[in-house]
């Protein structure tokens, strides 16, 4: 587990550094309104996305993380992909059809027609990319899915920096995506069929694969709901300018979305596993150090992104977003509590209570709706970023309550404490020095990751044989 973590860190890595350096071109090419639009086209894939793919891709990796089968494997695959290819030809479709009402309704401009058409075209791959990617998870290929998501971030980066260089604007970064996304899907879809080849699909196993994915789809909607629709919501409300503020501002917190996401690429197909044996004790083993570490990372990164707010926006993007960096901090706690809420629902996951994941992420939701119609027109974008907060913490409430009553997943409130007090002292330390600039921001966060280890070792909330043995395990 902790060596594919290693490769999966490394991918994003190479994710992230493309996004900041993807970030500040885009932003200083198209300007704040012209990035706000993009930034709801990008919201309308990530909404339209879970409609399509009906929730199979997770059927692959709950049914076949266990399976070596190539041909069993190769039937799965199969019949999960063209489901889901039919799926996207049916709901581009409508949205084809819809797309000047709905330009009209998301951008504010009938005109902007064309935007949405061509995103139901970067849909496609962009879905057809999440079957492949997941099968590469169900199967424990991580150095290859690690290499493919390297390639994908790379490829979308160079096609929208040539596009947007050569003077093509917004077009050129949606135009820019999908030549990307379609590349990455031709050379995965290529490793995949030479692994376990594509046949004829088993539409008999189907009933089953829906009737584990489907419930999640409308989780994964209620879940857009929690995670995107602020940004609906801000363009609708304030406009295309503050739509492009608000989406740059959650960007940079969002950075520390990448440590739950390098945790959860082998945590769920690990503790499927372990499920699968029924070995619950060691599922209570692996979440309470998954706990314990992410905690140990994410709070430090909490308080440093929040104090750096504004020289990093200033840095990734101009003047004109810096506003954006007062809600910096408030997003971050969120994302905070998504991490742990994700963590959390793990267990619901591997028990198939998928109603439990889509029960929490529909109180969610409809908090966070109702409050982002409250607030957002009373404080502006800090309505927004205070509505997802609150959500999040709910939701983490509610997957909390479930997952108590089969693991043991108490708080470890020392460790927490002292997580807490040696992040505050390192983030006083850093508003102290007040970086500006790429160099100095740089030399900051690694004075600050320093500082923040020292004072962790000489509390005790880390043991010096800690990292020793989490490079044994890495050697394994």
């Amino acid at each position: 587990m902790i060596r594919d973590m290693g490769y999966y860190t490394l991918a994003k890595v190479v994710m992230v550094v493309c996004s900041f350096i993807a970030l500040p071109i885009i932003t200083k090419e198209l300007g704040a309104t012209e990035y706000g639009i993009w930034s709801q086209l990008f919201t309308t894939i990530t909404l339209l996305s879970p409609i399509a793919a009906m929730g199979l891709p997770s059927s692959l990796l709950r049914f076949f993380s266990h399976v070596k089968d190539r041909s069993e494997l190769c039937r799965g695959f199969s019949t999960v992909f063209v489901t889901v290819a039919l799926g996207c030809i049916v709901i581009g479709s409508i949205v084809w059809l819809v797309a000047t009402p709905f330009a009209t309704i998301v951008l504010g401009n009938p005109n902007f027609a064309t935007y949405i058409q061509y995103t139901v075209i970067l849909l496609v791959p962009t879905v057809l990319n999440g079957i492949n990617v997941m099968l590469l998870r169900a199967t424990d290929r991580i150095k290859q899915y690690s290499l493919l998501v390297m390639l994908q971030s790379i490829l979308v980066l160079l096609s929208v920096v040539i596009l947007l260089y050569r003077g093509n604007g917004l077009w050129g970064v949606l135009i820019g995506n999908i030549v990307g996304q379609t590349v990455f899907f031709l050379l995965s879809f290529t490793v995949i069929v030479g692994h376990i080849s594509f046949c004829r699909p088993d539409f008999h196993r189907l009933p089953e694969f829906l009737k584990f994915g489907l419930p999640l789809m409308p989780g994964s909607v209620v879940g857009w709901v929690t995670e995107l629709s602020d940004r609906y919501l801000v363009g609708i409300l304030l406009g295309m300018s503050w739509a492009g503020i608000y989406a740059a501002a959650y960007s940079t917190a969002s950075v520390l979305d990448n440590m739950i996401f390098i945790i959860q690429v082998t945590l769920l197909p690990t503790l499927t596993r372990i499920r699968e044996s029924g070995d619950i004790g060691k599922i209570n083993h692996y979440l309470s150090i998954t706990y314990r570490y992410y905690l140990l990372l994410i709070i430090p990164a909490v308080i440093g992104v929040t104090i750096l707010a504004e020289p990093l926006l200033l840095i990734l993007t101009t003047e004109e977003f810096a506003i954006g960096a007062s809600i910096v901090g408030v997003i971050a706690i969120g994302i905070m509590f998504n991490g742990l809420g994700q963590i959390t629902s793990n267990v619901a996951f591997i028990e198939r209570k998928t109603r439990v994941i889509l029960m929490a992420q529909a109180v969610g939701a409809i908090f966070n709706l109702s409050l982002n119609l409250l607030l957002i027109p009373m404080i502006g974008i800090m309505g927004a970023a205070i509505s997802t907060l609150l959500a999040y913490g709910l939701m983490l409430m509610v997957y909390s309550r479930y997952a108590r009553s089969l693991v043991d997943i108490s708080p470890d409130w020392i460790f927490m404490f002292k997580c807490i007090l040696s992040a505050a002292i390192m983030g006083l330390a850093v508003y102290l020095l007040s970086p500006s600039g790429l160099l100095q921001v740089a030399l900051t966060v690694v004075l600050g990751a320093v500082l923040y280890m020292l004072l962790m070792l000489a509390s005790g909330g880390i043991e010096r044989n800690e990292m020793k043995k989490a490079l044994m395990l890495t050697r394994r």
